[in-house]
């Protein structure tokens, strides 16, 4: 069961800031072997900044007793870079689902739904690059799902044999 039912959709649940310059998870990914096997690992770059963003991820949300958020979100995700230097928009959206589950924000980066404001996601702020994140109530086709499944065990559970 979802703590947020009672919200509407759209309904602001969270809104934080990530200093630093974001990056990309897929992009420069690096190949290594550790003994037959290979393995992919993100670049270092993403590694830093993943890193970079425990400590904020952590405060807001986990440190302040919240468990992770196990419903449907919706997130508004503007990105400022400090350079025309830019990856691609999707690169960012699934970097910063990865490190909201990563850090106990959201349980599965399935329930993300992203957002848009009707301005583009990338924008540049060379004294000052970061990330704005929004998050808000947005029901998820699986909830609905997943509230008759727990219906249906409940029910059997009741039922004498």
């Amino acid at each position: 069961m979802c703590t947020y039912d009672s919200l509407e959709d759209y309904q602001e649940i969270l809104t934080f800031t990530i200093q630093g310059r974001p990056a990309t998870k897929k992009t420069s990914q690096r190949v290594v072997r550790i003994g037959r096997m290979t393995k992919i690992l993100p670049s270092i770059t993403y590694e830093k900044y993943e890193k970079s963003c425990k400590e904020t991820c952590e405060n807001i949300w986990k440190n302040a007793g919240n468990e992770p958020i196990d419903c449907g979100i919706g997130i508004y995700y503007k990105v400022y870079l400090d350079s025309y230097i830019i990856g691609d928009s999707t690169g960012y959206f699934q970097a910063i689902g990865d490190i909201l589950e990563k850090f106990g924000v959201i349980s599965n980066d399935m329930w993300l739904h992203w957002l848009s404001d009707d301005t583009h996601a990338i924008s540049i702020d060379k004294a000052n690059p970061r990330c704005e994140i929004k998050i808000v109530r947005y029901r998820h086709p699986y909830e609905k799902f997943r509230m008759e499944k727990i219906a249906k065990e409940n029910k059997k559970k009741k039922t004498p044999v």
